[in-house]
Order: structure tokens, then sequence, then C-alpha cells
């Protein structure tokens, strides 16, 4: 292992190995020596080992991947940790606790969190923790220096107020104490109009910001719910306080308690649900008889409607609140909604059930649906009769004409000129020459697309069905690669730079696609064909030079010699627009003529 300069004397590094082929767990972890040996026992017949370290100040960005030949490394391992911060502090319990309730803060997780811009990826997060020991007292290692932090204390009984916008340099250990507040207390139960508990219950409690205006400044408690309704939100932060609580198939319902304050609690409390409006229908097959298990999805098609706040429990959060479906008889009954008017749609048949119905069946399984708009609650009971919907047919090959076996095929549908992907029907093909038939699309206008792995999406097509129904031919054009060397300034391979592609089509680049071995050596594979610029990063040097190449589809391109350049230094001062205007920690970027960021 490599000690970064000014790594602190004191510092103790251990290597650790984890995951599941790093052998036994006893064996897993070695203390680094003082010129950065070490030796780890793992398992023989393990082929990877990922390790990674644990030391006060250094920090590995991403765990090691150590490959294994014959129980041994298949390369020298060399390790190249960044010199961190550490803080470490007390946290103060509120006055007056009790022992046995600070007892309960031991192990509680006090978090760091951070993040950072990089020039190339954006705005990149970072995450580290430490626990309370039996004298609440906290350590927090390998904290990043690009990093701007937000330090605060997880527990559900007190607030924590966190301490924001902490910078720390490499090699520093911080003291930095942290208070805890008792907050608010808030507990009752909710009732349904039907007197028990509601369904998919979810209770929150909002601190509004000074002022009293919802928005960005509030803060939020979120309650555990028990299966009688009865609700329990510990620590909330004090000022005008409002209880919100939603459910499956009612509308937010909400409590305003006014302004409480730090230490207060509440019990006892109440809320009621209203019932909102009902529309019920039934849905049928083409001959009449009854379509049981369809999906019912609403769309609230007034112009005040929240479309997102009425799908919550239907359709498109399904996954978070439950769906709708028809019963044995085809009839459902949706609760909890607006005046309207409503899309109400009703689907049969997944598109999972038709993927695995087709690898089985010369003929994919059916998917009809049926909608009708316009629909107000209490308006009486609906019928919607599905119809099976049109099939398209076509055909994908590469840009040498082979057929692809494998792809994705997709049918989004147009709502006044808008892709409606959530009434989006996709399949999985699996082909012996390229053809598909996509079946179930409705009527109208949509946009058909398929994508590949490893090939540039061909352009879609938007289509009327049924007026266009195929067959649609697709080409999806290979990918190429890019393979070569980068080098130091003084012409020495540079190991783990890192490679980033810049495409002329596309705005911006691609994250990393790679980094060299230890002699330098790379290939960036699944390249997009046209003219690209790929670049080389490495800390402490400035960028290479942005090397256009023209990538060719299905080919590779060798021998490409990048150069990583020494770079100059830039110095300056920040003078702030008005005289409070705190500039610390402000970040300052320098960015090229021609676009690629240094």
């Amino acid at each position: 292992m490599q000690f970064p300069e000014g790594t602190p004397l004191d510092e103790v590094v251990e290597i650790v190995a984890i995951g599941r082929d790093s052998g036994d767990p006893a064996s897993r972890r070695g203390r680094v020596g003082a010129q950065g040996s070490f030796r780890l026992a793992c398992d023989r017949d393990a082929r990877t080992v990922r390790l990674t370290l644990e030391a006060r100040h250094l920090f590995l960005e991403t765990p090691a991947l150590v490959r294994m030949k014959d129980g041994a490394p298949a390369s020298p391992v060399r390790l190249e940790p960044k010199l961190g911060a550490c803080v470490i502090g007390q946290v103060r319990a509120p006055a007056g606790l009790e022992a046995t309730a600070a007892a309960g803060l031991v192990g509680a997780a006090v978090s760091a969190w951070g993040w950072f811009r990089d020039p190339a990826l954006g705005r990149e997060g970072v995450n580290r923790h430490g626990a309370l020991d039996a004298d609440l007292r906290y350590e927090i290692r390998g904290l990043d220096p690009r990093c701007e932090y937000r330090l605060g204390v997880e527990t559900r009984d007190y607030l924590s107020p966190p301490v924001e916008q902490v910078r720390f340099a490499a090699g520093e250990t911080r003291i930095l104490d942290l208070d805890l507040r008792r907050g608010v207390r808030l507990s009752g139960r909710v009732i349904d109009p039907d007197g028990g508990p509601p369904r998919e219950l979810s209770v929150i409690a909002e601190t509004l910001p000074p002022g009293g205006a919802p928005g960005d400044g509030s803060s939020f408690g979120y309650a555990t719910i028990a299966e009688d309704g009865s609700f329990e939100v510990g620590a909330v932060a004090p000022g005008e306080i409002t209880l919100l609580a939603g459910a499956l198939q009612r509308p937010e319902a909400e409590l305003r308690l006014g302004r409480l304050q730090d230490g207060e609690a509440r019990q006892g409390l109440e809320i009621r649900m209203e019932r909102g409006g009902r529309i019920e229908g039934r849905v049928t097959m083409p001959d009449g008889t009854a379509a049981k298990g369809a999906r019912i999805t609403l769309l609230d098609l007034s112009d005040e409607g929240d479309s997102a706040a009425n799908l919550r429990f239907l359709g498109r959060r399904n996954s978070e609140f439950g769906a709708v479906t028809t019963s044995d008889d085809g009839r459902f009954a949706v609760e909890g909604l607006g005046a309207g008017p409503y899309r109400v749609a009703a689907t049969l048949g997944t598109v999972a059930n038709a993927g695995a119905a087709s690898a089985k069946q010369s003929s994919p399984a059916p998917f009809a649906s049926a909608s009708l708009d316009g629909v107000r609650p209490g308006g009486g009971e609906i019928l919607l009769v599905l119809t099976a919907g049109h099939t398209l047919t076509g055909r994908l090959v590469d840009d040498l004409g082979e057929p692809l076996l494998r792809f994705q095929v997709t049918a989004t549908p147009r709502d006044n000129g808008v892709l409606d992907e959530e009434r989006a029907i996709s399949k999985a093909i699996r082909s012996k020459d390229g053809s598909f038939e996509l079946t179930g699309v409705p009527p109208g206008e949509h946009r058909l697309e398929v994508r590949a792995m490893n090939r540039e999406a061909p352009d879609p097509v938007d289509i009327v069905v049924p007026r266009e129904l195929g067959p649609f031919t697709f080409v999806a054009t290979r990918r190429g690669s890019i393979a070569g060397v980068v080098r130091l300034p003084n012409g020495a391979p540079a190991p783990r730079a890192t490679l980033h592609v810049y495409m002329s089509s596309r705005h911006g680049p691609d994250r990393p696609r790679g980094r060299t071995d230890a002699d330098g050596t790379f290939k960036v594979s699944n390249v997009a064909p046209g003219m690209a610029h790929i670049q080389a990063r490495l800390e402490g040097y400035a960028a290479s030079e942005a090397l256009a190449v023209q990538c060719v589809p299905g080919d590779e391109l060798q021998d490409v010699t990048l150069y990583l350049r020494l770079g100059g230094r830039i110095t300056g001062l920040a003078h702030p627009a008005a005289a409070d205007d705190a500039l610390q920690g402000r970040e300052v970027h320098a960015i090229l003529n021609g676009g690629f960021v240094s």
C-alpha cells in the first residue's frame, strides 16, 4: 500500500477482505506495516477478492478487486488510498434525560452526508457513519476532503439539528460536538368512515417554516403505524404543526395542531378520514362474459386535478400502494376521489405474462384494454368492454443485415401529443430471425421503438394504429471499441487513470468508461459509431488532450496513446458581492475553451 503524502505518523491501517469469496471471517484482516506491506489470508479457491481499508484518515474511493489464480493474486497488489479527514465528538443529550433513556442512544448512528461536484460526473454523494459509544462519543473516519458535509444523529426519539456546510482538510482530525433536543411527540389514531383502520395508512407530521407557508423549508416526521390505525410520531421540530394522513382509496386528511413547543407531547389525537367520491362499474370481454382480474387505473382530467395524487393508490404507483382489480363477476369500485372528471381504464393481461407465453406458444397471450373519458363519481355503474387490440410486426437487424436474436420492443401511446409511458406495451423478444410481434396495441397514435444490448438504438417510428401495423424494419448499428495506453508526462505508464468519452452527437461526456491496468493499457468498449473525443484523467495531473477519433461500427481502434499533462496552477481571490456574503467553501471551476472540463 502506498501511503499518501501528509499521512499522520500515528495512522493505523487495516486491510479488510469483503464479500463471500474472501475466506474465513477471522482471517480477513491484515495490519499494514510502516513501509506499506501487508499480508492477508483468503480462501485458496477464491477467484476474486475485494479489498477495502479501515483507518482514521485514509480511504479508498472504491473497493479494490484482486483477481486470484492458484491461490495467489494474478498480478501484484498495489493499493493507493486517498488522504481524508476524521471527525470526533460528543453528542449532548437533552438536559434532564434519565440515564436509562440516554443508554438507549448507544449504538445510534452519527452520519456525515457529503457531496462534491465532479466536472465529468456531476454531483456525487458520499456517506460516512459512526456509532455512539457508552459515553455518547462518536468517530467518523475517512472523510473525503472534496466534500461539503451535513452532520447529524440518526435517532427517531430525539431531534438532531444538523450541522450544515462543513468542510475538512486532508489529514485533519476535528472535534465537533452535536446536540440533541426532545422535539414534539405526537400519538393518536386514524379512523376510517367504516369505523376500522384505513388500508395502507401513512401519517406524516409537517412543521411549517418560519412565516407559516408550506414549502421547501418544511420539516417532516414520519409515524409508526399499528394494525388498529393508531400512530406515534417521535421528535418532530417544534412550530406550526399539521398532521397529514393518507390511505388506500381515501382523500388525504389533515389535523392542524397549531404552534407546539420543544418537549411538548400530544396524545389521544384523532384523525377522521372521509370516503370521498366513488366510481363503480363492470368490465367484460367482447362476448359479454366477466373480465376477472382486470386492472383499473384512473386519471383526473380536470384542470385542478392532481393526477399524481389521484393515482397514488392506482396504476402508476401500484408497487407502493396496491392495485384495484375486478372481482370474479368483473365488477370494481374506486373511492376517495375528487369531483373529476376522470378517465377510467381497464387492462387484462400483462407484459410479463405475454412474454412468458410467447416463449412456449406460437401465439402470444392477449393484452386487452378499454377506457372511458369524462366519468364523474356518483354517476352510476359504467361498463367497459375489452378489446384485444392490434398486432404490430417487424424485424430487427444490425448494420450488416444480420438478425438480432434478443431485444425489447415497445409501443407507447400518445395522448394529445404527449407520450403516456404508463400505458406503454412492451415485450422482450427472443427470435431466430430477428422478427417480432407485439400484440394488444389499442387504436390511436403510438411511438414504436426497439432496443438491444450493445447496439445503438434505431430511431423510433411514429405510427397510427390500425392504419399502420407493419412490417417495420429497424437497424441497430453495432458499437465499436478503443484500445491503447495512457502515459505520464515523462512517458511512464499511468496505472488507474480513468477514460472519458465525449460523443459529438450527445451533450456532455459519458461516465468514465474504464481504467488503465498496471501497465497503463486500456480498452473502452461499446462506443457509439461516429466522431468521438477520448480523454484520460488521473488525480495529480492535468487531463490529457481530448483526442478526436472516428469510431467504426464493430471495429476496434487500436494503438491510441494519451499523455497526461503536468498542468498549471491558477490562484486568485474571490470578492463578495455584498459585505455579509460568505465565500468560504465556494467552488471554483476552470473550463477549457474547447468545452472539455479540466
